[in-house]
């Protein structure tokens, strides 16, 4: 199939809320086995903790929907994170200033 750009708008029960990327409106509610993910074990991210600030970390394993982070600073609590809670680390050269995007999606096959 064909794979789309989409960005995880919300979750109802064990669904994802899409945002196609193209605008559409159609076909939004998808099921994990229909999405194709971005983030996997080993990546640098940013997370989002509870107080809504970004830490640097790595993810280490994946815990159903969500992923386990290891806190660059040694932190140990909340380390389980949605994917809307993740931003992906951009490797950057120095002279670059910090990207603000989201940096995280998902797409997901029409079948």
């Amino acid at each position: 199939g064909v794979w789309y750009g989409a960005t995880i708008a919300g979750v109802e029960g064990d669904k994802f809320v899409l945002k196609w990327d193209d605008g559409d409106t159609a076909d939004t509610l998808k099921g994990p086995n229909d999405l194709q993910q971005l983030f996997k074990v080993g990546d640098k991210v940013n997370g989002r903790c509870k107080d809504g600030n970004y830490r640097a970390a790595k993810i280490v394993r994946k815990e159903g929907f969500n992923f386990v982070v290891a806190w660059e600073d040694g932190g140990t609590q909340d380390t389980v994170k949605a994917p809307t809670d993740l931003k992906e680390v951009v490797e950057q050269k120095e002279s670059e200033s910090e990207d603000e995007s989201e940096g995280w999606g998902w797409s997901s096959s029409d079948n």
